[in-house]
C-alpha cells in the first residue's frame, strides 16, 4: 500500500500533536505497537517532531496501524475520530450505551476541570518523574540535607536559592555540594542513592528569596525578581544516566519537560514530591488553594516538612506546576493553613535572560 500522501500525513501528524501534548501519552500509545519513543526520539523533540519522525519510518500499511493505534488511544478526542474514519484511517467509534441502571447514576461532578487519569499512564508517568527529584545535600564529616531539587535539563537542576544558600554565600565550597538521586524505598528496599558533583562553572541562574515568604502579612507580595531559585549544573550529566524500569528494561532518567500552560482548576488537585528531612523520596497530595494577586506565589494544601523546599509540584498528569518554596509564615500552635509554592509561570519570568538551556522555560 501506498504511503500516506503528504498533505493528508501532515494533518495527521498536526491533529495527534493536539492530542497527544503529554509526551508520557504518547509513549504508552505507541507501546501498543511494541514502538518505543526512545529508540527515535530524545526528550527535548516535541510532539510533531517525535510524530514526524515516527510516520517516516514505515510504509503505507505501517502508517495506517500506527495512525488507527493513535487514534484510538485517545477516545475522548471525537473530532479526531471522526476525521479519521472519514480519510480511512480508523474506524469511526460507536457511541457506548449506558445501561439503564446507570441512566438515573448518584454520581455527579464535583470540580469542573478535574480529570480523572488513567491509572496505567499515572503509574508509569510517576516512576519517570521520581528517578528526576534528588536530595540536596553537604558531605563532610557527616551528610546535611538541605532540601530537594529536580532535573530541568541533563546536567541542571532547579532548587530553591535558600536552600543552596550556604553555598552561594560562600559559608560553605561548592565542592561540598552533592546531588543524591535515587534515594527511595522500592518494593521496601532501600535504595541508597547515586551521588552527583556540581561543575565548576555550577551556578547557572538565580533569583533571590523575598521576605514576603516569612511575613504574616496577605498584603505582602514577592518582588516577581525574587522567586527564590537557583539552578545548578552538575559534573557529569544524571539527565542521560541509563536506569533499569520496574519491568527491567532500560530507559533514561531524563528531566522534567512537560508544563502545564491552562489554569488550575479551583482547588485542583497537586501532588509534590520531596526529600523531607533523612527520609527517602516521598510524594505528598493536597489541591490548590489559589494563587496571590501578582501570580508570583501559589499557595497549596500540600503537606510538607524540613527538607522539602525545592521539590516539584505537579498536576495529576504529572505536568510541571511549580516549586515549593516556603510554609505558613505564622509561627504558633495552631495549625498551618498553607503551604507556598513559586508557579511556573512565575520561574520564566524571574530566570527570563539568564543562560538556562531548559525546556521548561520555553515559550513554545
Amino acid at each position: 500500500m501506498d504511503e500516506l500522501p503528504g498533505p493528508l500525513l501532515a494533518e495527521l501528524i498536526e491533529r495527534l500533536a493536539t492530542a497527544y501534548r503529554n509526551r508520557t501519552d504518547l509513549a504508552l500509545a505507541l507501546l501498543r505497537a511494541n514502538v518505543h519513543i526512545d529508540d527515535f526520539a530524545t526528550p527535548r523533540d516535541p510532539a510533531r517532531t517525535v510524530l514526524t519522525e515516527l510516520f517516516g519510518q514505515g510504509d503505507g500499511v505501517w502508517q495506517r496501524e500506527i495512525a488507527a493505534i493513535l487514534v484510538a488511544g485517545r477516545p475522548r478526542h471525537r473530532d479526531l475520530a471522526a476525521w479519521a474514519a472519514e480519510h480511512g484511517l480508523a474506524t469511526a467509534a460507536e457511541p457506548v450505551p449506558v445501561p439503564a441502571a446507570m441512566a438515573t447514576s448518584l454520581e455527579r461532578t464535583v470540580r469542573e476541570g478535574e480529570p480523572r487519569v488513567d491509572v496505567d499512564a499515572f503509574i508509569t508517568g510517576f516512576d519517570a518523574l521520581r528517578s528526576r527529584v534528588c536530595r540536596v545535600q553537604l558531605v563532610g564529616a557527616h551528610v546535611e540535607p538541605l532540601g530537594t531539587g529536580f532535573l530541568i535539563g541533563p546536567d541542571l537542576c532547579l532548587t530553591n536559592h535558600h536552600v543552596v544558600a550556604p553555598v552561594i554565600e560562600g559559608r560553605r565550597r561548592p565542592q561540598e555540594l552533592r546531588l543524591l538521586f535515587d534515594f527511595q524505598v522500592v518494593d521496601q528496599l532501600h535504595r541508597p542513592g547515586v551521588l552527583f558533583e556540581l561543575a565548576e562553572d555550577w551556578l547557572v541562574a538565580r533569583s533571590p528569596s523575598s521576605l514576603a515568604d516569612t511575613v504574616d502579612d496577605p498584603a505582602a507580595e514577592p518582588d516577581p525578581r525574587q522567586a527564590d531559585l537557583a539552578v545548578l549544573r552538575t559534573r557529569a550529566r544524571p539527565g542521560d544516566t541509563v536506569l533499569i524500569g520496574r519491568g527491567g528494561e532500560e530507559r533514561r532518567r531524563g528531566w522534567f519537560t512537560e508544563i502545564r500552560r491552562d489554569p488550575l482548576p479551583e482547588s485542583g488537585s497537586l501532588y509534590l514530591l520531596q526529600h523531607a528531612g533523612q527520609e527517602p523520596l516521598t510524594s505528598s497530595f493536597g489541591r490548590s488553594l489559589g494563587a496571590n494577586r501578582s501570580g508570583t506565589r501559589l499557595r497549596h494544601a500540600m503537606n510538607t516538612a524540613p527538607g522539602s523546599s525545592g521539590g516539584p509540584v505537579l498536576d495529576p498528569q504529572g505536568r510541571l506546576v511549580g516549586i515549593h518554596v516556603a510554609g505558613d509564615p505564622r509561627r504558633d500552635d495552631r495549625p498551618a493553613r498553607f503551604n507556598v509554592a513559586v508557579p511556573i509561570a512565575a520561574i520564566r519570568t524571574a530566570l527570563r535572560g539568564q543562560p538556562v538551556d531548559a525546556d521548561i522555560l520555553s515559550t513554545s
